[in-house]
């Protein structure tokens, strides 16, 4: 178990040479409340990742993890995880990094809720206490896996405040449902927030 980490992944994009602005949606973005995530679900070609980086790239205590195919894999998904956070916190997770290496079988959700752990002693630790931005660029690759599709929703509802979530999507994860009990702890931008006018 466990990944090969390939660091473009986990490398903030550069901005399009012919990037146009969008201050009024990143102040929306900043004025979200720490408690809550956002999310910016569209079609391709909306400028999702755009939008994201821009906002992103002004924090300097940020996280940014790119999803594929690969990562529907759990061991995979959650090393990836881990090696994201070690570009805030350096060492960030070898304990956990070493579970998933076990030939056992992986329990997502109790691994998850180690992990959320794992942010909140790191936070108490920090020398410079401060909120640590995280963008997962492309959810919809995990449709079809609930268990990280539940370790994801466990994510939003856990995860401390000074941690800022952001994540982008082709199509409406299942906890913006209007039964699922997180739909409170979400803000969202659509492809008709994001048409230029």
């Amino acid at each position: 178990m466990g990944a090969s980490i390939i660091e473009s992944k986990l490398t903030l994009p550069e901005l399009p040479r012919n990037h146009l602005p969008r201050p009024h949606l990143i102040a929306a973005i900043d004025a979200v409340q720490p408690n809550n995530t956002v999310f910016v679900i569209a079609g391709p070609g909306y400028g999702k990742s755009t939008l994201l980086v821009e906002w992103i790239r002004q924090h300097p205590d940020r996280v940014w993890y790119s999803l594929d195919h690969s990562d529907r894999d759990p061991a995979v998904f959650f090393s990836y995880f881990l090696s994201a956070f070690q570009e805030v916190w350096p060492g960030f997770g070898a304990d956990l990094a070493r579970q998933l290496k076990s030939p056992r079988s992986l329990d997502t959700k109790l691994f998850s809720h180690s992990i959320i752990e794992e942010i909140e002693v790191s936070l108490d630790k920090s020398a410079n206490p401060t909120s640590v931005y995280l963008v997962l660029e492309d959810l919809h690759f995990l449709s079809g896996r609930p268990e990280l599709q539940d370790s994801i929703g466990l994510m939003i509802e856990r995860m401390p405040k000074s941690v800022r979530l952001a994540i982008s999507s082709r199509e409406q994860p299942p906890y913006l449902n209007p039964t699922a009990g997180s739909v409170d702890h979400v803000f969202v931008l659509k492809e008709g927030d994001l048409r230029y006018s």
